[in-house]
């Protein structure tokens, strides 16, 4: 979630397994299942307002695709989607009922927050020192629901979130980039990133999908080691399944 979410993570699949495994073929490549639902209502809204029926009705729809992914008898479900994860609990309950009727079967869901905290978490002993800054763009609702800070804290990690008036406008590039207005979105970035620089910012972790596609067009213009979340993701994915020796025939 979204559709531009689903379509890049499917490219990063690719490219990781290209890079990290020298897939030469099509069929060595990992066979997937997408459920690309771009119906399912905002999620930053939802949160944001905390709008029970919204939330109720979010909440139900991920589950109900969690479930129709278990009939596929994937080994992996994973979302795509940061701020999503405010319902991981959703996720977990549907395999956890697929499961108690299918003993044979139970899919590990491989949560993105977690797997990008652990990646942090590490580099700040390699690359950095615990008093590095580490900046997070994330949608609005995934800053309300404290789903990065809450796991960041919990690994020591020196964060640091746009003040209200910044984040708003970080709001503002995100829906921009969905628009197709990169110009507009690379224009309201750029206020932010100056802000981070008088922050002291080294680190930025792209906690939203539309972040990298910005970031992308202004890395010549700023020194920040930028992180992406989802590429974590499909990099994590891509090694289970080869590791693991999922089936490529």
């Amino acid at each position: 979630m979204g559709p531009s979410a689903c379509i890049q993570f499917q490219q990063l699949l690719l490219d990781k397994s290209a890079t990290l495994f020298n897939v030469p073929i099509d069929q060595n490549h990992i066979p997937t299942v997408t459920i690309n639902d771009g119906q399912i209502p905002n999620r930053n809204d939802a949160i944001r307002s905390q709008d029970k029926q919204a939330l109720s009705l979010i909440g139900d729809s991920i589950a109900a695709i969690t479930k129709k992914l278990c009939l596929c008898e994937v080994d992996i479900i994973v979302c795509c989607c940061n701020t999503a994860h405010f319902f991981q609990s959703h996720i977990e309950s549907a395999i956890q009922s697929y499961s108690n009727s299918n003993s044979n079967s139970r899919p590990t869901f491989v949560s993105m927050i977690d797997l990008t905290t652990e990646k942090v978490s590490s580099m700040m002993h390699s690359r950095f020192t615990h008093k590095t800054k580490v900046a997070v763009l994330a949608g609005s609702g995934g800053c309300d629901s404290g789903l990065y800070q809450s796991s960041l804290s919990e690994a020591n990690i020196h964060h640091y979130f746009p003040p209200p008036n910044l984040q708003e406008i970080l709001m503002i590039s995100i829906y921009d980039v969905k628009a197709g207005n990169l110009q507009i979105a690379k224009k309201n970035m750029r206020i932010i990133l100056d802000h981070f620089i008088e922050q002291e910012v080294k680190v930025i972790l792209m906690a939203c999908t539309e972040v990298p596609c910005i970031m992308r067009e202004l890395s010549a213009e700023f020194d920040f080691f930028l992180i992406d979340c989802m590429e974590i993701l499909a990099a994590d994915v891509v090694a289970r399944c080869y590791d693991a020796g999922a089936k490529l025939e």
